[in-house]
């Protein structure tokens, strides 16, 4: 075990994990981001229109419904971190460095 961990820590230790999540950054004008949130506007439709429905009328959340409301739970926490992952503007200029 203690050579498994040596090596690990060795590796960790050359990663250059700043590049890496530079990498990972997603620009917000790009396709994957631009559908992603056209999927948030269904969503959110979903959820300013459905969720009161079944609230007030208490709706059973079975079958289908409960599969889409498990799903648009889902979508919201991988938007959530998305965000963190997405370039953003300052005073008009693309920032796609995490770290600023």
């Amino acid at each position: 075990h203690g050579q498994l961990l040596h090596a690990f820590a060795r590796d960790l230790a050359g990663l250059n994990l700043k590049s890496m999540h530079k990498r990972l950054l997603i620009d917000p004008h790009g396709r994957v981001r631009i559908l992603f949130d056209m999927a948030s506007c269904l969503f959110l439709l979903y959820d300013v229109v459905g969720l009161p429905v079944i609230l007030a009328w208490d709706v059973d959340i079975s079958g289908a419904l409960w599969h889409l409301a498990l799903f648009t739970d889902l979508f919201w926490v991988v938007d959530l971190i998305l965000n963190f992952f997405t370039g953003y503007f300052h005073s008009g200029v693309l920032i796609m460095d995490s770290v600023s």
